[in-house]
């Protein structure tokens, strides 16, 4: 038996051997694996040690029936997170873009959360900046990427004075902002 058929890459790989009365152990499966311990151990696994192993059991040099268990082993997605732009002002929208298949789940600053592909920071806030983490799944398997967004607070509408409001041509006038 082993530890769970369906891993994803870079997960340990535990198999399991039981017989009342053996003596050796010998483990065949893909790639040209082999190993003659009764519960091997095979760390790190990769895309290519998905298929079939197979233990036969001896005692007393008699070889028992074989028995074999089906193993998956599912590829970590690639992905990518981003943004349609790195420095925004307050109260333009933010597109954030994720890459990768499967299910997609964003947590940000200020309790941002979406589970879109492709979310979108609306009226977007001084609040608002900081670091967005996209985690994907595909087959029971995750990784994540990270993209920071800058909200510059939008400068309000300017006050402008004068220093009178009826001069004669010649005179001087001095206006502020």
């Amino acid at each position: 038996t082993a530890n769970g058929t369906a891993l994803c890459e870079g997960d340990t790989l535990q198999l399991n051997a039981n017989s009342t009365d053996a003596i050796s152990y010998t483990w065949l499966g893909p790639n040209s694996y082999s190993s003659s311990q009764q519960n091997p151990v095979i760390i790190g696994v990769t895309t290519s040690q998905s298929g079939t192993y197979i233990v036969n059991a001896t005692a007393n040099n008699c070889s028992g029936p074989s028995d074999s268990v089906v193993v998956t082993v599912n590829a970590i997605p690639v992905v990518t997170a981003s943004s349609s732009t790195s420095v925004a002002c307050s109260g333009t929208d933010v597109d954030l873009t994720g890459t990768g298949g499967g299910t997609y789940s964003w947590q940000g600053p200020s309790g941002f959360a979406s589970a879109s592909a492709t979310p979108q920071l609306t009226t977007s806030t001084v609040a608002m900046s900081g670091t967005y983490t996209l985690t994907v799944t595909t087959n029971g398997c995750s990784s994540t990427d990270t993209v920071s967004v800058f909200i510059n607070p939008t400068p309000g509408l300017p006050v402008i004075t004068a220093s009178a409001n009826n001069i004669c041509e010649g005179e001087d006038i001095n206006l502020s902002a």
